[in-house]
């Protein structure tokens, strides 16, 4: 069977199955016919009109808004993007055109198996190569990741945790605990299950002590498997930082994960965000925009690049981050809060405050609601809604997750030192991961002037 490698992915023409790293890609009807087409004239413009006429022969419907929905789900399937496209390149006014190199396929499944020379007769020499590499493997071992392969579950994990919402941090979770059920011996199911319960609890999902009780035993034992593997030392080094506030051996395993695997998009993340909880301002911007260079669209590592532009005080920065992260995927919930922070900072109060409400109709908030925020923040500014949510008797119960930190930031907003650090108090003995970065995050300026503030800081980096 014939189809065409690019990149990572593969595409079989007769079956029009897509794969990435050989594992499915969803992709079906239009959108795999609109990258077939493309596929088949790599380099050259392929119109709209062109397109037009092999999707959508013999009707007169209105196919404009079809085509936009088709480019768009391939791009999604190929974690690309129309601000920087790695694959498909749309050309204004005329159509799109693939930007990366093609290689046309003979897919092994054309051949009968009957027909197919057994695997150590098919090139000369093969007992010798066999003897070389098994010599070569013995010498520079590559990482592993436990004796048993990856289920399928495991892929689908990874898939959901790129998209960093509260609902597919839920779906991840699910999937790396099915993949431990299927292979209790595949070390990244169980460092990738480690890694989400702790995003959760920095998103308000689960309490602080679970996820932590949780990321350590799957971390600890996910290390005992595959000490070898980036994700494992990457999820050793989260546990390391979130849960037992250990910065220095955090920094240990955040290094050799990046040593294990320079190519790592997570490994580097990880390193920035140790980095920026010790301090290391420029250097945690450096490790991140290596995780860019690596993987420039993918939204997560915007929204990451975005997140620490904004604590290294590089706000236009961010907000040029948090903007591509949005035009990758606009459902991504965290980055218009943080967008709307960051707007902010550099004076943009009215797209803050359309940010914020976007933000807030993305969690679900009802539209009564957001009327009402719309109507504070236009009459008394963000710090008016700030005094209004802590004066409001049904404001998030105090003993939910992440509220303490919430509630913190709140004081902090509207400059009353003191019961700021009532709350920052309160986060420190639940452990609330999103305390990382308090030493170098913006929202808390107002309180580092305080000596209960310094004294604080003091008694945490010796706890």
């Amino acid at each position: 069977m014939s189809g065409y490698r690019f990149g990572p992915f593969e595409l079989e023409s007769g079956s029009r199955q897509l794969r990435k790293h050989g594992l499915a890609i969803r992709l079906a009807g239009k959108p795999v016919e609109l990258l077939l087409a493309l596929l088949e004239r790599p380099g050259e413009i392929v119109s709209r009109e062109e397109l037009r006429s092999r999707l959508w022969p013999d009707t007169n419907v209105d196919y404009e808004r079809g085509l936009n929905n088709a480019v768009n789900r391939v791009r999604a399937a190929l974690s690309d993007a129309a601000a920087a496209p790695r694959f498909i390149e749309t050309i204004s006014g005329r159509g799109y055109r693939l930007i990366i190199p093609v290689e046309k396929i003979q897919t092994e499944s054309a051949v009968p198996a009957a027909a197919r020379p057994a695997p150590w007769n098919r090139w000369p020499g093969a007992a010798a190569a066999g003897i070389f590499l098994a010599l070569s493997l013995w010498i520079l071992p590559a990482p592993e990741a436990g004796p048993d392969p990856p289920p399928a579950s495991h892929a689908a994990g990874i898939y959901h945790h790129e998209q960093w919402r509260a609902e597919s941090l839920v779906q991840a979770r699910r999937h790396f605990e099915e993949a431990i059920a299927a292979a209790p011996e595949f070390a990244e199911s169980r460092a990738y299950l480690a890694i989400v319960v702790l995003d959760m609890a920095e998103i308000g999902l689960l309490p602080a002590r679970e996820a932590g009780q949780i990321a350590q035993q799957q971390a600890g034992k996910a290390l005992e498997l595959a000490p070898r593997s980036a994700v494992v030392q990457s999820a050793v080094a989260g546990v390391e930082t979130k849960v037992r506030w250990r910065l220095r051996q955090a920094m240990g395993s955040a290094e050799k994960a990046v040593r294990l695997d320079r190519r790592s998009p997570l490994a580097w993340r990880t390193l920035a965000s140790v980095r920026m909880a010790r301090g290391e301002i420029q250097g945690a911007v450096r490790a991140m925009n290596q995780a860019i260079r690596i993987s420039p669209a993918t939204p997560l590592n915007r929204l990451w690049a975005g997140h620490l532009q904004y604590l290294a005080r590089n706000f236009q920065e961010s907000v040029r981050e948090l903007e591509l992260a949005l035009t990758m995927d606009p459902g991504l919930a965290p980055a218009h809060r943080l967008l709307s922070d960051s707007y902010l900072r550099v004076g943009r109060s009215e797209d803050a405050r359309i940010q914020f409400e976007t933000w807030l109709a993305q969690v679900r908030v009802g539209e009564e609601e957001i009327a009402r925020v719309r109507a504070i923040i236009q009459t008394a500014g963000f710090t008016g809604l700030w005094r209004r949510n802590l004066g409001n008797p049904n404001r998030k119960p105090e003993g939910s997750p992440g509220a303490a930190m919430k509630l913190a930031a709140m004081y902090a907003a509207i400059g009353e030192a003191e019961p700021a650090m009532d709350w920052l108090e309160r986060a420190a003995a639940e452990r609330e991961p999103q305390l990382l970065f308090v030493a170098v995050d913006p929202r808390f300026d107002a309180v580092r002037g305080s000596p209960r503030y310094r004294e604080w800081m003091r008694a945490l980096g010796s706890s």
